[in-house]
């Protein structure tokens, strides 16, 4: 990510001269700490090159321009003292002069190097089309810019932001190359760090099953993972730099009404504010699927972007959809007009309905947790009811004309159809028993 100038101006001046504490100017900036500490350090190397420059300026205003000698004490001074390497060769490329900073970047003391070219401090990692590139465009008169892999005396490898240019003598001919470089090995591994990190937090949000979208402060999305691609019905680089509204999407509330766009958690999030935490919402993408989410939405910090939001949300369409058939057989458990007796496997009484209480005259609470022959008549003897149970062990149902009993005594005879449950392992979880009254007997 790229800051601009007056971010960073800003962040340092508030540490060197307002005395705040470096991590809560980090956490107020969303950035990280070595980030911060490398702004730092880069502020400091450059107050100190412009310290020394405006040294030589203020010293040479000062003298009559004949006063050659000591101008030239006062270049090479700041040449010496520079927090910069500076390299002067040839116009074949060899170094003529080298100041300290060069000897404490590279390991190479002047001696050394006298008369050798830059590329004894070649890695190996900077491709040849760099070099030509220089080349071509400093003997052109032009300054080339750029960056080196280079490797030290000791064989460690260092980075560098290098500003190379040529020196023309008096008839106008390249006499020497001047570099000026900069040791930017910490800002690249600051870089490379946050490249990883950057990395895994994509291959984390990628994984994820719930669906996830990043948008900017113009609520443009700027991250999208597999299960969002999925639910929202449009491949990721379809949605990237564009919109919610614009993907042809209908949202849906609770209640299975039309979102009005003003009430959207992103739009909430981004414009209010508010987090919104676990919200149901419809939506129905382009293929005309339709997907239940519970859906979070928050905005968080980034940089000098500002706010952006993290809209999260998981696929609850089956468990919705299981709620609403729930309620569909809980409608007709409870308004059918035959009796309905649940039990256990163990031929436990778990739940009845009206029906069931209106023809034996037993509520619910009064049956719980007993067995069906609290209704027993006496009517039918052992081999009646080894044989019902028979049956159920060997077709998982049995139906059928039994005599029962009411509460109150007066024997009826009813339809009796059974079926028995099993669970994933086979074995019976529960017993489900419809009855309906076809009479009493007559005297």
């Amino acid at each position: 990510m790229r800051y601009t100038r007056e971010l960073k101006e800003k962040a340092v001046r508030e540490i060197k001269e307002g005395g705040r504490p470096l991590l809560e100017v980090a956490w107020e900036l969303g950035i990280s700490t070595t980030t911060l500490r490398n702004w730092i350090r880069a502020a400091e190397t450059k107050a100190k090159t412009q310290g020394s420059v405006k040294k030589v300026a203020a010293a040479l205003s000062r003298e009559k321009y004949s006063e050659s000698s000591q101008r030239m004490r006062l270049l090479i001074h700041a040449l010496e003292q520079s927090p910069a390497t500076i390299i002067v060769t040839d116009a074949d490329g060899r170094i003529l002069y080298a100041n300290p900073k060069f000897a404490e970047t590279t390991g190479y003391t002047l001696a050394e190097v006298i008369g050798k070219t830059p590329s004894l401090l070649k890695s190996g990692h900077t491709q040849p089309e760099e070099y030509r590139s220089l080349w071509k465009t400093i003997n052109a008169g032009k300054e080339w810019r750029g960056e080196f892999h280079n490797r030290r005396k000791d064989g460690t490898l260092y980075w560098e932001r290098a500003s190379i240019s040529p020196v023309f003598d008096a008839k106008g001919n390249i006499a020497n190359f001047m570099a000026v470089k900069e040791n930017i090995t910490e800002f690249k591994q600051a870089e490379e760090s946050r490249r990883c990190t950057e990395a895994q937090f994509r291959a984390v949000v990628t994984a994820l099953a719930e669906g996830v979208l990043l948008l900017d402060a113009g609520g443009r999305i700027a991250l999208v993972n597999a299960a969002a691609e999925r639910m929202l019905g449009h491949a990721g680089d379809q949605m990237l730099g564009r919109r919610l509204e614009e993907l042809n999407l209908r949202w849906l509330s609770e209640r299975g009404e039309s979102v009005v766009p003003s009430a959207h958690p992103v739009r909430r999030a981004l414009e209010k504010g508010e987090a919104v935490r676990q919200e149901i919402y419809g939506v129905i993408n382009p293929a005309n699927q339709v997907y239940w989410l519970s859906t979070s939405a928050g905005r968080v910090r980034d940089g000098e972007n500002g706010a952006s939001v993290v809209l999260s949300f998981s696929d609850i369409t089956e468990r919705r959809n299981g709620e609403e058939r729930l309620k569909v057989v809980g409608a007709v458990f409870d308004n059918s007009v035959e009796a309905i007796m649940i039990t256990d496997g163990n031929n436990r009484i778990v739940s009845v309905n009206g029906a069931f209480a209106e023809i034996t005259g037993y509520t619910l609470d009064e049956v719980v947790g007993k067995t069906p022959r609290l209704l027993s008549s006496g009517k039918h003897d052992a081999a009646f009811f080894k044989d019902m149970w028979q049956g159920l062990a060997a077709t998982g149902r049995w139906q059928g004309q039994v005599w029962n009993r009411r509460k109150n005594g007066r024997p009826y005879l009813a339809w009796l159809s059974i079926s028995a449950v099993r669970d994933a392992e086979g074995s019976v979880a529960q017993y489900v028993a419809l009855f309906f009254d076809m009479g009493e007997p007559r005297a």
